[in-house]
């Protein structure tokens, strides 16, 4: 005798309880949703900060900020020689624990090494070295930035290890609105471009400061279980970081900050403070989503590169990439010009024409920074590094050939070149987790009816805004 089958509807909402289950089940969900909430709320804490402070300091104090802020994330980016990123890879806690500590060393002698110019010569240093005289006095604040850059970054990879993002969603939300705050407090009462200028570095040490407090005594037990004789094995076995991801992570940053170096000492005008004001408000979503996705991607690649299930994990995140954020990324591109100015005020129109020319370089960053992250686990760090280094040389020298014909389109070179590095970074994140291309067009199809509802949205609201000037 047949079994009855089950009615539609009965068998819709069954498939759907299932569905819901395996979503509970999976800790990636669970990890990138923690962390996506955290994300939201601090993103909407930092946002509010901008509009205040795009209203208290000027696009000139923002280009100071590109310049010295950005200097010193670069060089945090590569104090730790790249041994916070290996934080994670090991087997054993004591190992990990080792590679924190040489972070943590090499943090501090970076820091310190660039004390002593920072002291015996900022005049140089601001004025012949960045062109920007306005930074001579303020100079003080590049060490600090790339000590608290750096020490953040290697807790929070400590953190990521130990799959402690509850403290990593409550450290974001701490940072946003100790930052922030800084930011604004200080512009209110007319501390410019200090005020400004202080908010990456207290969004840093605000970090490593609750992390440490959170990681408690129990990991600086383990931390004195670490012999001498196991950190210079530790440093052989993993000379790959300082020997090529270092370089690797040089060229990524250099890729950024020098173009922009170049556009505040030659633009006319502050170009640089609008494309700041712009790559904040852009890269938000990367913030917002890319970052965790790629904690939670990190803590996972290595196993699933030992058993096998690297190409699949990596075409599963790439399809909830391409359906989250991908759409909301064009809308805003679109929608920017207008919006810009009735949000920050009329000085920053020019941000949100900006804002636009980089719609394509953020929405391939924020599909391949995740993923990026396969480079690791794999153990394809020379890859990365020829690949960051050739996207470096064609960022930096696209912008000069753009200054050499026309200095009033250097941004937009900027923005096109963006585009072009993150294209060839993504093929290769493609190449080293053997995802291929006919599942990557997979991926982007089944995206399409959601990206295409995004985009009617932009051009009708584009159209709705433009009508009322």
């Amino acid at each position: 005798m047949k079994e009855e089958s089950q009615p539609p509807v009965a068998s819709f909402i069954a498939r759907l309880r299932d569905r819901l289950q395996s979503i509970r089940a999976s800790g990636f969900i669970k990890s990138v949703g923690l962390l996506v909430f955290s994300s939201v709320l601090a993103q909407a804490i930092g946002f509010a900060a901008l509009l205040i402070a795009a209203r208290l300091y000027t696009p000139e104090d923002f280009k100071l900020l590109s310049v010295l802020g950005g200097l010193g994330m670069a060089i945090g980016v590569v104090a730790t020689l790249r041994f916070d990123i290996a934080v994670p890879i090991p087997e054993k806690d004591e190992d990990a624990a080792g590679l924190a500590l040489v972070a943590f060393a090499t943090t501090v002698l970076t820091a310190a090494l660039i004390a002593v110019p920072v002291v015996l010569a900022p005049q140089w240093l601001a004025v012949d070295l960045l062109h920007q005289p306005a930074l001579t006095p303020l100079m003080w604040l590049l060490p600090l930035g790339v000590f608290t850059a750096g020490a953040f970054g290697t807790l929070q990879m400590w953190a990521v290890r130990a799959h402690r993002f509850k403290a990593i969603s409550g450290v974001r939300v701490a940072q946003a609105g100790l930052a922030g705050g800084a930011q604004v407090g200080l512009g209110l009462f007319g501390i410019s471009p200090l005020g400004l200028l202080v908010g990456p570095i207290v969004n840093s040490g605000a970090g490593f400061g609750i992390l440490a407090y959170e990681m408690g005594r129990s990991q600086l037990v383990l931390a004195r279980r670490v012999r001498r004789e196991r950190i210079r094995e530790l440093l052989r076995e993993y000379r790959a970081y300082p020997l090529v991801s270092t370089p690797e992570a040089g060229f990524n940053v250099a890729s950024v900050y020098v173009p922009m170096l170049i556009i505040a000492a030659v633009a006319s005008g502050p170009d640089a403070g609008y494309l700041l004001l712009a790559m904040t408000v852009m890269q938000a979503p990367i913030g917002l989503l890319a970052n965790a996705v790629s904690q939670v991607y990190i803590s996972r690649a290595a196993t699933a590169q030992r058993d096998g299930a690297l190409p699949q994990l990596t075409a599963d995140v790439l399809g909830g990439l391409f359906k989250s954020g991908v759409g909301p990324l064009l809308f805003a591109g679109l929608v920017a010009p207008p919006t810009f100015g009735l949000a920050f005020g009329s000085n920053w129109v020019r941000s949100g024409e900006l804002a636009s020319w980089m719609t394509p370089w953020i929405v391939m960053q924020f599909l391949a920074v995740p993923l990026g992250m396969a480079y690791y686990a794999t153990g394809r760090q020379v890859s990365s590094l020829v690949i960051q280094g050739a996207g470096a040389v064609a960022r930096v020298g696209l912008v000069l050939l753009a200054w050499a014909i026309d200095t009033s389109y250097v941004a937009e070179a900027f923005a096109i070149s963006g585009a072009i590095y993150y294209a060839g970074y993504m093929y290769g994140v493609a190449d080293c987790t053997c995802l291929k291309l006919h599942v990557f067009y997979r991926t982007a199809r089944a995206a399409s009816p959601i990206i295409m509802i995004w985009l009617v949205a932009g051009i009708l609201l584009r159209w709705g805004l433009d009508g009322l000037h």
